[in-house]
C-alpha cells in the first residue's frame, strides 16, 4: 500500500504546482479554479522568531492570526510575466507563499491551510495516517462526525493545500478530500464599525501576534447575558456606542443614590473597550459587544475607602458578573479588602465575581491590583513590549493592550488613551466571553482559563512556575488570548 501511494504521489508531484488553471474535488464533483496572479497568501507560525523582509512589490492587504498561525494576504505588484512563485527573487521562500484563486463566478478564494477528509468508514483512519506520511500536518477528528477529519498543514512549509488535497483524492481511499478557503471579508472582517480598523488591540494588522485574537472568539461568544460593572468616575450612558448595552441600574457611591453622574472621560473610555456596541457603524467595538454595562461611580479625586467599598458591594449585590477597576490607591485598606473578599466569595450566587484591575502606572503594582484573587493587568504596546510606565510585581496576572487605545469618550466622541486603565477592560471583556460560554464557572475557573490560554510574548523569560504555569512579573502568564480562552472553556451542557 505505501509503495503504491508513493508512486501516485510522485506522479502528481511532477505536474506544474502553480498552473494557471487548477481544481479541487468534492466527491465526484470537480470545482475548477483560476490562479489569481495579483494576490497571494502566506501563513507562518506565530512563534516564528526571525521575521522575513517583505519585498516592496508584495503589498500587505490584510492579516489575521488564528490557531497558532499568522495569515498575511499580499497584493502582487508585478506584471503577469514575472508571476512565478518558484522564483525566490520575487517570492522569498521564508514567506511560505501560496497562490490565491478565483472560482467560476470570479470570487476570490484564499486558502486557509486546512483540508477536510471524509473516510469511507471509521476504520480507515490508519489509511489516512499512511497516506499523509511525509506531509507536515496535524490530523484532528471533527466532533460528532466519526468519519470526518480536519487536516491542518503546518505553517512555514509553503505546502499548497489544493495540491495536497488533490493528492489525497487521487488515492481513491476516501470519499472526500478537499481544501477549505476563506473570503477576504470573511474571518478577517472584525466589524463594520467606522473606526475599528484603528483598534489595534482587537486587530493588529501590523503585528498580529500582539492583539487579543478576538475575531474568531466572536464565533463562540459575544458576552450576551453577562454584566460588567465599571467602577470608575461614571459612564456616559447616553453615548451612541454604549447606550443599548447599559444595564437598567447604576449607582453613585459618593452621593449614595442610583442617579448616574459622569465626570470626564475615563470610565466611558473603559466601558467602550469592555463592551462597546458592535456593527452599528459608529466608532468602535468592545471586546464583549453584547454584554451589559453597569456604571458604578466613585470619586476618583480622593478615593474614599468607604465609597469604594460601597461601590464594590453594590456591584456584586446587584448582579455584576465581572467588576472592572481601572484605578488604584497606594495603601492597602481594610474596608476595600472586605468588599473585595465579599465579591470574590458571595458574588454570582457564591461562584464569585471576576475582579479585574489595572496594575498601575508606577513601578509597583497598586492596591487592589496587588491583592490575592484579583486579576492585575499590565499594559503592552502595539509591538508587544511592556509600556515604560507599567508597574510590575508578584501579583501580576496577565497582559493586555493598553497604549494608544481608541475607545468611546463623552458627548458621542471617541479618543485615544494609554495606561493600564485601558488594559484591564480588555481582560474584563474576555472574561465576559468565557462566562457566556459557561455561566456555571467559578471566578477561580475563569482565572485559570485566562492564565492557561495566554500567549507567552515579550523578551522577558517566563522562568517562575506558579499556580497556572510559567510566569514573570511583567507579563504575568502572558498576553490574553480571547480565542484560546473561549475554546478552552467547557461549554455548559
Amino acid at each position: 500500500m505505501k509503495r503504491l501511494l508513493f508512486i501516485i504521489f510522485a506522479s502528481i508531484a511532477i505536474l506544474a504546482m502553480f498552473a494557471q488553471d487548477a481544481y479541487y474535488n468534492v466527491g465526484t464533483k470537480r470545482e475548477y479554479l483560476t490562479v489569481d496572479s495579483s494576490t497571494v497568501v502566506s501563513f507562518v507560525s506565530q512563534d516564528k522568531n526571525e521575521p522575513e523582509a517583505v519585498p516592496s512589490h508584495l503589498v500587505l492587504v490584510d492579516s489575521a492570526s488564528r490557531d497558532g498561525m499568522i495569515f498575511s494576504i499580499y497584493h502582487v505588484d508585478l506584471p503577469k510575466s514575472k508571476y512565478n512563485l518558484k522564483n525566490s527573487r520575487y517570492f522569498p521562500k521564508k514567506l511560505s507563499i501560496i497562490p490565491c484563486y478565483r472560482d467560476d463566478s470570479g470570487e476570490l478564494l484564499i486558502p486557509r491551510g486546512y483540508i477536510i477528509v471524509k473516510l469511507k468508514n471509521e476504520k480507515d483512519i490508519e489509511k489516512l495516517r499512511d497516506a499523509t506520511v511525509g506531509i507536515d500536518l496535524t490530523i484532528e477528528s471533527i466532533p460528532f462526525m466519526p468519519t470526518w477529519y480536519s487536516l491542518m498543514l503546518h505553517p512555514n512549509k509553503g505546502l499548497n493545500p489544493i495540491k495536497v488535497s488533490n493528492q489525497l483524492h487521487a488515492t481513491g481511499l476516501f470519499d472526500f478530500a478537499y481544501p477549505t478557503f476563506f473570503y477576504p471579508n470573511d474571518i478577517l472582517e472584525i466589524s463594520y464599525d467606522s473606526l475599528v480598523h484603528r483598534q489595534w488591540g482587537l486587530y493588529n494588522k501590523e503585528n498580529p501576534v500582539y492583539d487579543i485574537s478576538l475575531s474568531e472568539a466572536w464565533n463562540y461568544a459575544t458576552g450576551r447575558g453577562i454584566k460588567i460593572a465599571i467602577i470608575d468616575n461614571g459612564v456616559d450612558s447616553s453615548h451612541i456606542d454604549l447606550a443599548k448595552n447599559m444595564y437598567r441600574k447604576s449607582y453613585d457611591a459618593e452621593t449614595k443614590t442610583v442617579h448616574n453622574r459622569v465626570y470626564k472621560d475615563h470610565a466611558t473610555h473603559c466601558a467602550g473597550i469592555a463592551a462597546g456596541i458592535r456593527n452599528n457603524g459608529r466608532f468602535i467595538s468592545g471586546v464583549a459587544p453584547d454584554a451589559k454595562l453597569m456604571s458604578v461611580r466613585i470619586n476618583t479625586r480622593d478615593y474614599s475607602p468607604q465609597s469604594i467599598g460601597a461601590a464594590i458591594n453594590w456591584a456584586w449585590k446587584n448582579g455584576a458578573d465581572i467588576i472592572s477597576c481601572s484605578w488604584g490607591i497606594s495603601r492597602y485598606d481594610v474596608v476595600i479588602k472586605h468588599a473585595i473578599d465579599s465579591a470574590l466569595t458571595y458574588g454570582r450566587d457564591g461562584k464569585g465575581c471576576v475582579l479585574v484591575t489595572s496594575a498601575g502606572n508606577k513601578e509597583k503594582i497598586t492596591f487592589p491590583g496587588d491583592y490575592p484573587g484579583v486579576i492585575a493587568v499590565s499594559n503592552i504596546t502595539k509591538d508587544g513590549m511592556i509600556a515604560d510606565s507599567c508597574a510590575h510585581g508578584d501579583n501580576m496576572f496577565i497582559a493586555a493592550p493598553g497604549t494608544d487605545i481608541l475607545s468611546t469618550v463623552c458627548d458621542n466622541q471617541a479618543g485615544f488613551w494609554s495606561g493600564t486603565s485601558m488594559a484591564a477592560p480588555h481582560v474584563a471583556g474576555v472574561a465576559a466571553l468565557i462566562l457566556q460560554r459557561n455561566p456555571d464557572l467559578t471566578a477561580s475557573d475563569v482565572r485559570r482559563i485566562l492564565a492557561q490560554s495566554a500567549d507567552k510574548i515579550g523578551t522577558v523569560g517566563y522562568t517562575v512556575r506558579k499556580e497556572y504555569g510559567l510566569w514573570n512579573e511583567y507579563y504575568g502568564y502572558g498576553l490574553v488570548n480571547a480565542t484560546k480562552a473561549v475554546k478552552r472553556t467547557p461549554r455548559k451542557e
